[in-house]
């Protein structure tokens, strides 16, 4: 472990020191008057352009001047040291072996994809896979495009400014088969020049000459996906397994066409449902129009029917005031008469406790005894 990574890490510790130096430095050169500070000939003269300045000068050498070139050695100095890491892969993974390795659109940005590609194949266990992926530069969007005389680079695509490599399926192939890949199978990504990122480089071109462009081998193969394994062969009797049968690009777009037409026919299916239910819909709206005078009908009548029982329920409702009203009135007859029932009933009761009633009860109990006063039950 130690002798593996200890190299790094030693290269590593160095890098820290140094990047934490860099500020430090050039601090103290100023502190001890090594730096210039003020104005002077030297300074103030032309720096690495080859003209004399006019004016001004820019930028005055301060500090920000030394930290930036002391900055960009370093880089430059840790770029070397750590260059050799990148394509030895086999010394840093020494005793390691993988199932898989994957070098996905990688090796076009390599200076070094040959010793990249061999160290990986050192790398592989017994039986493993590596998987590469590298973009395709005979595609029919470049080639039109050179015919215009373009070959611009951009920011991403078939060619990215960090491209430094550029592979057509044979190259790509032989540089697998040459640091001892065997190719299992080879897939393809497809794009029509007008999906990719070129997408005007055919245009204007002629007829017969889009079509020429179009025939050749891989025309519209965007990427080449390779999936391989370490050969046991020697590189000559090596099998070309990735020569599969590429289809053309007419076959492409007739494809594309069918698609096309596929996806019209069912949309065509769709538009003819959509109509049907919408006949539907029409036939039921003219049996609801002529239903509708009917319907109006039957709401107007119900409607006057609505209104003389609303004036019944208000003649109703007079006739219950009136009735109310006149329960209150024999309500207060009722109380009234109660109160001369209680008065009479009080003077009955009174007149019972007269000596003359006393007298006249003795009497009417003699005379009935004596039957000349016959009572009545």
């Amino acid at each position: 472990m130690l002798q593996e990574y200890g190299y790094i890490g030693i290269l590593l510790i160095v890098a820290i020191l140094f990047a934490i130096s860099m500020p430090i430095i050039p601090l103290i050169l100023s502190y001890m008057g090594i730096v210039p500070r003020k104005s002077n000939e030297s300074k103030n003269s032309t720096y690495e352009c080859g003209m004399q300045t006019i004016g001004k000068t820019w930028v005055q050498f301060n500090f920000r001047y030394y930290f930036f070139a002391v900055l960009f050695v370093a880089l430059d100095v840790l770029t070397v040291f750590l260059y050799p890491c990148a394509v030895n892969l086999e010394e840093v993974f020494a005793g390691n072996t993988y199932d898989y390795i994957i070098i996905a659109d990688v090796l076009e940005h390599l200076v070094e994809d040959e010793k990249t590609l061999m160290s990986c194949c050192k790398l592989l266990e017994s039986g493993g896979r590596c998987i590469v992926s590298v973009p395709n530069i005979a595609h029919a969007s470049i080639i039109g495009g050179l015919l215009k005389g373009r070959f611009d680079y951009r920011s991403e695509g078939l060619l990215d400014r960090t491209h430094v490599n550029f592979y057509t399926r044979k190259r790509i192939a032989k540089l697998l088969q040459k640091c001892g890949f065997a190719i299992v199978t080879m897939d393809n990504v497809e794009k029509l020049p007008e999906d990719t990122e070129f997408g005007d480089s055919m245009t204007d071109l002629p007829f017969g000459t889009q079509k020429e462009i179009l025939n050749r081998d891989d025309a519209l193969t965007y990427q080449f996906v390779f999936v391989c394994e370490a050969s046991h062969e020697p590189e000559e009797s090596a099998r070309d397994h990735w020569a599969q049968p590429v289809p053309s690009a007419m076959d492409l777009r007739r494809l594309h066409l069918q698609g096309v037409n596929e996806r019209m026919d069912e949309v065509s299916k769709a538009f003819s449902q959509a109509q049907e239910l919408a006949f539907e819909r029409l036939e039921s709206l003219r049996v609801y129009e002529k239903e509708l005078p009917r319907a109006q009908s039957i709401a107007y009548d119900r409607l006057n029917t609505i209104k003389r029982l609303e004036d019944r329920v208000r003649h109703v409702q007079d006739q219950y005031r009136q009735l109310e009203g006149q329960y209150r009135q024999l309500e207060g007859q009722y109380r009234q008469l109660e109160e001369h029932n209680s008065l009479l009933a009080d003077q009955i009761a009174r007149f019972k406790n007269h000596p003359g009633y006393k007298v006249y009860e003795k009497a009417k109990r003699i005379l009935t005894k004596m039957k000349i006063l016959r009572v009545h039950t």
